[in-house]
């Protein structure tokens, strides 16, 4: 894991904090599996950028192919994801979609957590998850 203040780059891509408070976690190339130390890995970037404070977390996950059952269990913590007070996930294909739905319906993430096609309407739901 190598990072600054505001981005930490991972193996599957990067995590940074944007200047409107929210998290992003870009996959920025594909990804065969992410795996439970990617999980992990994640997590920290997560615990290291949100200071203590839970923020909204915007996951472009569009160029992953799969996610172990070990990495689905490990986001779905409820220890892992109380520097997190929503989750907005980007896909693209039905791939994408299908492994969404999959983590919603199985893992029961117990944060507001959604998916989205499209940036803006990801980014626009986040922005309401904000601290006011």
């Amino acid at each position: 894991m190598v990072s600054n203040e505001t981005v930490i780059q991972v193996r599957v891509g990067e995590i940074s904090m944007g200047t409107d408070g929210i998290i992003r976690g870009i996959v920025t190339w594909p990804i065969n599996e992410e795996t439970l130390a990617d999980a992990v890995e994640i997590i920290a970037a997560i615990k290291k950028l949100s200071q203590d404070k839970p923020r909204p977390f915007y996951s472009d996950v569009r160029k992953v192919q799969s996610v172990t059952k070990a990495a689905r269990d490990y986001f779905a913590r409820a220890e892992n994801q109380e520097f997190i007070r929503a989750n907005a996930i980007l896909v693209h294909s039905p791939l994408n979609r299908m492994l969404a739905n999959f983590y919603l319906r199985v893992n029961k993430p117990t944060l507001p957590t959604q998916m989205f096609t499209q940036e803006s309407d990801a980014i626009n739901w986040l922005r309401t998850y904000l601290e006011r």
